[in-house]
């Protein structure tokens, strides 16, 4: 048996918020206070608006030694902008930081260190 889990903060710059179903127990969308768009009036001026900003921090811890498997114990951080355009799509950015280390092995030498990467996501649903 492997066991593991995280724990996360998401924080929204632009005030908004991720509201919960009790009916379906999930999350439902997010609901921006004013889209993503960017156009020039009449009079010349720009008109905008900025979607939804959230920012998150996320940290993972998972053993992944037990029963034969030497996995190692794996702690990740990973820091995150999300910015939603409208109820429908998104774009993510994520770094992540992972360390695996204690891997129990009968070698010489231990197999552990570092990951570091970025992703980034765009997400278009209907």
């Amino acid at each position: 048996r492997l066991t593991g889990g995280y724990v996360e903060m998401l924080y929204f710059l632009t005030g908004e918020h991720r509201a919960y179903s009790k009916e379906r127990g999930a999350f439902d969308r997010v609901v921006p206070f004013a889209n993503s768009f960017r156009v020039i009036g009449n009079n010349g001026r720009i008109c905008q608006g900025w979607g939804a900003w959230q920012v998150g921090i996320r940290y993972d811890h998972a053993d992944l030694n037990n029963a034969g498997i030497n996995g190692g114990m794996l702690d990740a951080v990973t820091l995150g902008v999300n910015w939603f355009f409208n109820t429908n799509s998104k774009l993510q950015f994520n770094w992540d930081y992972t360390h695996r280390g204690d891997v129990t092995t009968n070698l010489a030498t231990t197999p552990s260190g570092e990951v570091f990467g970025f992703g980034t996501r765009l997400a278009v649903d209907f």
